[in-house]
């Protein structure tokens, strides 16, 4: 059984979500640009309404009244791009940067309920407006395709989703798929006083979808009525203001749960100590948007409709990559997940009953080098093979390989770096008998996207005109 699974019957059982992680894993912006909002069913280039603000006591709810027509539709994503430049004109600052005067000190933050709505506004609204005639439409869909871009990078924050936050942190007792309600992860995580978290999820069910769609049954009874009246009035030319009113107020109604358990998801997040490698992860959001402002600045915002073969393998040697990394430091920064990587066998936890500082082996070169031996018996079995690498956990420039395992368990590893100086220098670093020592077997290394002969996952441009 995996911790996860564990962590979930256990949750399912005391009826309270349990804590994931020890630590926060992502950046937290001091003035998020937070997001809510609904489209048209079975047409998310056609927004029904948007809500944001940077604030949870103010924001701004733009209404399409009539969501098929494109002149109002195009106007009011206009006045959200409009308020969205004024927004990001706060992060274009570089002159009080830390470690590098062309790098912006603080970048821009969006939040949204789930990662439908991020899919939504950051690819699909960025996509419909990037090609846009008018140049301030396009700008915005130029923006919103950044923040895209950036949204499937592991470890960036710069698009975070309530739902992640929250899952990321802590494990529900509902399944995966029930996960993807912000309402009810809330009830698992923050029941209301008086209420266990089962109680509190069932009444979560109750509440308005947190987007991008919205309830079938609110169209019906609510929605629908209320535009036909819009439509009737915009016809007349009497009462429209009083119709929008109407729209607007329904509206307002169906989008405050979703904010509110936003920024509340945000505030919970917001209380655990942030994870050593964060401010890392987050300078690399910086450094990538001082070169979007950049490209901005020189009309070279442009992005690709498809990727061809280079830039999909580039892009997905990216992502493994980055994937591999942020699980490495994720299970570095802290001891809960640190913990996990153990009970799947990716790290190797024990008591060291064993050490010589003065072992030597015979190098490639014909001479003789220092390679430190430790004994180390597992708390849980370690049944990775021979020659597998493993870092440090309290020291993480010492790499060790496994060379041999007992039939007790007793795993023996050697030094291959970190500690092969010298004798002296072998005691002082590695530790000694009866000490704890945790190895992690993930490594961040960054392997250079060296092309191969082939590229044979991708299909060749002939053959796709074919």
């Amino acid at each position: 059984m995996s911790l996860d699974v564990y962590l979930r019957l256990r949750a399912a059982r005391a009826r309270r979500a349990q804590p994931r992680a020890a630590r926060r894993h992502v950046h937290l912006s001091h003035r998020p640009l937070v997001v809510v909002g609904y489209h048209l069913a079975g047409e998310p280039g056609a927004p029904v309404a948007l809500r944001y603000g940077t604030r949870p006591d103010a924001w701004r709810t733009l209404l399409v009244a009539e969501p098929r027509d494109r002149t109002l539709r195009f106007a009011q994503l206009a006045e959200f791009g409009a308020d969205l430049a004024r927004h990001l004109a706060h992060f274009a600052n570089r002159a009080e940067a830390d470690d590098d005067d062309t790098t912006c000190v603080d970048a821009p933050q969006i939040l949204v309920p789930n990662p439908a709505t991020a899919h939504w506004l950051t690819d699909l609204l960025g996509r419909s407006l990037r090609f846009h005639e008018d140049e301030a439409l396009a700008l915005t869909g130029a923006h919103l395709t950044f923040f895209g871009t950036r949204r499937v990078i592991p470890g960036s924050s710069l698009v975070l989703a309530a739902t992640d936050l929250l899952t990321t942190h802590w494990v529900t007792g509902q399944t995966p798929a029930e996960d993807a309600s912000l309402a009810t992860v809330l009830a698992w995580v923050d029941p209301p006083p008086g209420k266990d978290a089962v109680e509190a999820a069932v009444d979560a069910e109750t509440l308005p979808p947190a987007g991008p769609v919205s309830d079938p049954r609110w169209d019906r009874r609510t929605w629908q009525p209320l535009v036909g009246e819009y439509g009737r009035a915009r016809e007349s030319g009497a009462g429209e203001a009083a119709a929008v009113a109407e729209l607007r107020e329904a509206v307002e109604a169906e989008l405050t749960p979703a904010w509110q358990g936003v920024w509340t998801a945000r505030d919970l997040v917001a209380m655990l100590p942030e994870a050593a490698h964060v401010p890392v992860r987050w300078h690399d959001d910086r450094r990538e948007w001082t070169r979007h402002l950049d490209r901005v600045a020189a009309g070279a915002a442009h992005v690709a409709i498809r990727m061809d073969q280079l830039r999909s393998y580039r892009f997905l040697h990216e992502l493994e990559q980055r994937t591999l990394r942020l699980a490495r430091q994720m299970a570095l920064d802290d001891p809960l997940l640190l913990a996990a990587q153990v009970a799947a066998g990716d790290a190797l936890a024990g008591e060291v009953v064993g050490r010589d500082c003065t072992h030597r082996i015979t190098l490639p070169t014909g001479r003789k080098g220092l390679r430190p031996l430790l004994r180390l018996r597992p708390a849980i079995g370690f049944d990775r093979p021979l020659g597998t690498e493993l870092r440090w956990s309290d020291n993480q420039a010492v790499l060790v390989t496994v060379t041999d395992v007992d039939p007790d368990g007793t795993v023996t590893l050697m030094v291959v770096k970190g500690a092969c100086q010298s004798v002296a220098r072998a005691e002082e670093i590695l530790p000694p008998p009866g000490a704890p020592m945790i190895l992690i077997s993930l490594d961040d290394t960054w392997y250079p996207d060296t092309l191969p002969e082939e590229l044979p996952w991708t299909p060749h441009p002939a053959e796709v005109e074919a």
